[in-house]
């Protein structure tokens, strides 16, 4: 397996939580299962809460808490879609 090219790998069908991803972190090799990346919000570090702008495409924010206090404000503008469950 350690010679096989990604692109070569059989696709994973229905994703499960327990799915291992391989991930560099300070150099060293380790592993990350799909529940961890589901879970990971911005909230501190280099992902603290701040601005963003998206000129083309799409993008997607995935959080478990959003909160707007003060002045900051939400803008959907054209055909942007917001999303509450």
């Amino acid at each position: 397996m350690a010679d096989t090219k990604i692109s070569d790998l059989t696709a994973v069908t229905t994703p499960a939580g327990t799915d291992e991803f391989a991930v560099n972190q300070a150099g060293t090799s380790k592993k990350m299962t799909l529940n961890q990346i589901q879970s990971f919000s911005f909230t501190g570090g280099d992902y603290a809460p701040g601005s963003f702008t998206v000129a083309t495409g799409s993008f997607a924010l995935m959080v478990k808490q959003l909160t707007i206090t003060g002045t900051q404000v939400v803008t959907l503008n054209g055909t942007a879609r917001l999303r509450i469950d």
